[in-house]
C-alpha cells in the first residue's frame, strides 16, 4: 500500500461564489462568439484557450470533490467514464499514428469532460444567468443569419444539390450550414422555453422578438437534417408531455410549403433520384461504408481518428461518414457504439427524471432544453454534429446546467453542499487486490481464448451474416454478462476488454509485418498501465494474463493456412463451457445465499 497526502489551502475555490468559478464557466456560454473572435483576431490562443478552461475545472472539480462536494444524482456519468476509458484503450491499442489517434480521441471525449466537470463549479443560482447569457448569444448570431442572407453572402457550390437555385445558405459564425441549423435548432426550444419562464417583462420581449431571426435563420440555413431533427424532437417530447404542441408543429408543416425553397428541399426527399445519388457516393453509401469498415474489427474498429470523421477524411483513410453514430461504430466497433448510445440513452433519463419532478414554468424550460437535446442527436444520424466544437460544446454545457438546475427536485428540495468548508487534503492511495490461485488461473485461461473467440467467432459472424452477425454477437455478449456472478461483472469485463484490445495491438502488429515496432511496443506498455490502473489486479496476475494474450495470437499467426475457419468449432466449444459453467456457478452461488 502507498498513500501520498498533500494539504493545500484554495480559498477561491472553496465556495461556488468564487469570481474565479463565474471566470472560468461563463465564457463557455458565449462560446460560439468567443471561438469565433478569437480565431480571426488571435489564432494562437484560439488555439489553448479551451484547454485552459478544461484545467481550471478540472481543479476545481478536484479541489470540491476532496471538499466532500457530490453535485449530481445521475448514471449518465458512469457512461461516460467507461467510454473515456475505451477511447483510451483504443487509442493505445492503434498507436502507430500517436499524434493523428490521440488528435482523434481528443475531438471525441473533450466536451464530454467539460459537462462532466461543470456542475463542479456552478450552483442552481448561476442557471438563469447562464440560460440567459446562452439565449442571447443564439439571438445574435441569429440576427448575423438574417443579414447573411439579405445581403446574399455567397457559399460553396458543394452546399447546393446539383439544378438546386437558392439565393444563399447561412452560416454565421459556424463553420457550415448545417452546423449552425443544428444549433438553431438545439437553442430555439430552450430560448422558448425561457421566454414562457422569465418574469422580467424587458427581457420575455427581447428574447421572444429574438425567437424571430433565431427561427429565419434556421429556415434560410436550408437544413433538411435540422429542419426534420427539430420536428422530431417536437413530436416525440409533444406526445409525451404536451400534445397540444403537435397542433403548432402541424401549422408550422403547412405553411412551410407556401415558401417556394422549402418546399422545394423538402419534396427532394421524395424523388427517387435522391435516393440513388445518395446510394452512389451520397449519405447512404457512407454509412454502408461505417459498416463494412466495423466488419474488420467488430468489437473495436478502426480507431480514433480513423474511420468518418475530418482527420480520417484528411489524410485519405476513409471518406466524411456524414453520419457521427456511423463514425463512433467505424472507429470504435460495437462496444463503442454501444457504450455511446448508453451515454446518451442515460443522460435523457437523468433530464428526464427532472422534467417529470418539475412543475410550473421552471418545467417548459426544462422541456425546451430536452427538445434542442433530443434534435442533435437526431441530427447526428445526418451529420457529425459533435465533431464540431461549438455544437459539442453547447450541446453538453446546455445538458450539464440543466442535470444541475433539476438537482434541487431529485434530492427532495435540498442542494448538495460540500460537507465541510476546511483545507483541502489531495490523497491518492493505490491498494491492489489479492487474487486467489484458482481466480487466477481462471483469467489466464480467459485470456487464452477470449482472443480466439474474437478472432474465430465474432469476426467470422459479422463477415458472413452481416446485420444478422451483428445481432448474433450482442446475443453471445449478452449472454455472457448474464452468466457473470454481478459482483465480479465488472472486473471480468475490464479484462476481457484488455485481453481484446491487446489481441488487437499484437494483431496489426504482425498484420504490418513488424513495422512500427517501437509505436507498437509503446502503446502495449500503455494498454498495460492502463489496465493495471483500472483492474487494480496485482501486477504478476495481469502480466501472465497479458503473456496468455499474445501467447495465443503469435499461436494463430503461425497456423492462418489453415484458414479462418479452423478454430471456429474448437473457440465455439470453449466458449460454450465457460458461459454454461458460469451460469452454473451463479446458479449454485444465488441458491446458497437464499439457503443461508
Amino acid at each position: 500500500m502507498m498513500v501520498m497526502k498533500m494539504s493545500i489551502k484554495l480559498p477561491m475555490l472553496q465556495t461556488e461564489n468564487s469570481s474565479f468559478l463565474r471566470w472560468v464557466v461563463y465564457p463557455l456560454a458565449a462560446f460560439p462568439l468567443i471561438n469565433f473572435g478569437l480565431q480571426h483576431w488571435s489564432p494562437a490562443l484560439h488555439s489553448i484557450w479551451n484547454y485552459g478552461v478544461l484545467l481550471c475545472l478540472f481543479v476545481v472539480a478536484a479541489v470540491r470533490y476532496r471538499q466532500g462536494f457530490r453535485p449530481l444524482t445521475v448514471t449518465w456519468t458512469r457512461f461516460a467514464g467507461y467510454y473515456l476509458l475505451l477511447g483510451a484503450g483504443l487509442t493505445f491499442a492503434v498507436f502507430w499514428h500517436p499524434l493523428l489517434t490521440i488528435a482523434g480521441y481528443r475531438i471525441d471525449v473533450l466536451y464530454i469532460l467539460v459537462a462532466i466537470l461543470i456542475p463542479f463549479a456552478i450552483g442552481s443560482k448561476d442557471i438563469t444567468k447562464l440560460l440567459y447569457l446562452m439565449c442571447s448569444v443564439a439571438v445574435l448570431i441569429g440576427l448575423h443569419g438574417v443579414y447573411q442572407y439579405v445581403v446574399k453572402t455567397p457559399v460553396p457550390s458543394a452546399w447546393m444539390d446539383v439544378g438546386e437555385h437558392l439565393r444563399t445558405r447561412v452560416f454565421s459564425v459556424f463553420l457550415s450550414c448545417n452546423e449552425l441549423g443544428a444549433y438553431m435548432a438545439l437553442m430555439l426550444p430552450v430560448i422558448g422555453g425561457f421566454v414562457l419562464y422569465d418574469t422580467n417583462r424587458t427581457r420575455k420581449w427581447l428574447l421572444g422578438l429574438g425567437m424571430i431571426p433565431c427561427a429565419l435563420t434556421l429556415v434560410f440555413t436550408f437544413s433538411r437534417a435540422a429542419w426534420f431533427s427539430l420536428g422530431l424532437a417536437v413530436v416525440i417530447v409533444a406526445i409525451v408531455f404536451e400534445r397540444r404542441l403537435l397542433i403548432v408543429l402541424a401549422v408550422l408543416f403547412a405553411s412551410s410549403f407556401l415558401v417556394s425553397s422549402v418546399r422545394h428541399r423538402i419534396t427532394d426527399l421524395l424523388s427517387p433520384i435522391y435516393w440513388i445519388k445518395s446510394a452512389h457516393g451520397g449519405r447512404v453509401q457512407r454509412w454502408h461504408q461505417a459498416f463494412q469498415a466495423m466488419r474488420g474489427d467488430p468489437l473495436f474498429g478502426a480507431g480514433p481518428g480513423h474511420y468518418g470523421g475530418s482527420l480520417a477524411a484528411y489524410n485519405d483513410f476513409s471518406l466524411y461518414s456524414d453520419n457521427y453514430y456511423a463514425k463512433i461504430l467505424g472507429e470504435a466497433g460495437l462496444v463503442g457504439l454501444i457504450l455511446f448510445l448508453a451515454m446518451h440513452i442515460s443522460l435523457l433519463r437523468d433530464l428526464w427524471s427532472r422534467v417529470q419532478r418539475t412543475a410550473g414554468r421552471k418545467r417548459l424550460v426544462f422541456l425546451g432544453g430536452l427538445t434542442g437535446l433530443l434534435s442533435v442527436l437526431i441530427h447526428n444520424m445526418f451529420e457529425n454534429v459533435f465533431e464540431y466544437p461549438e455544437m459539442s460544446l453547447c450541446y453538453f454545457f446546455l445538458m450539464a446546467i440543466f442535470l444541475v438546475w433539476g438537482q434541487t427536485e431529485i434530492s427532495g428540495g435540498v442542494e448538495v453542499l460540500p460537507s465541510s468548508p476546511s483545507p483541502v487534503t489531495l490523497s491518492v492511495l493505490w491498494t491492489r487486490e489479492k487474487v486467489t490461485a484458482k481466480t487466477w488461473i481462471a483469467m489466464t485461461a480467459w485470456s487464452l481464448f477470449v482472443t480466439l473467440a474474437n478472432l474465430h467467432i465474432v469476426t467470422p459472424l459479422v463477415l458472413r451474416y452481416d446485420l444478422f452477425g451483428v445481432f448474433l454477437v450482442i446475443l453471445i455478449g449478452a449472454v455472457w454478462l448474464v452468466s457473470v456472478i454481478p459482483s465480479d461483472r465488472k472486473r471480468w469485463v475490464q479484462i476481457t476488454l484488455f485481453d481484446l484490445l491487446l489481441g488487437q495491438v499484437i494483431s496489426r502488429f504482425l498484420l504490418n509485418h513488424w513495422r512500427v515496432t517501437f509505436q507498437s511496443l509503446l502503446g502495449i506498455l500503455l494498454l498495460f498501465v492502463l489496465a493495471w490502473l483500472v483492474t487494480k489486479l496485482q501486477f504478476h496476475v495481469l502480466l501472465m494474463s497479458t503473456l496468455a494474450a499474445v501467447g495465443v495470437i503469435f499461436f494463430l499467426s503461425f497456423y492462418q493456412h489453415l484458414g479462418p475457419n479452423a478454430f471456429v468449432i474448437p473457440a465455439s466449444v470453449l466458449l460454450s463451457i465457460w458461459i454454461i459453467g458460469g451460469l452454473v456457478v451463479r446458479y449454485l452461488a444465488q441458491r446458497s445465499w437464499t439457503s443461508a
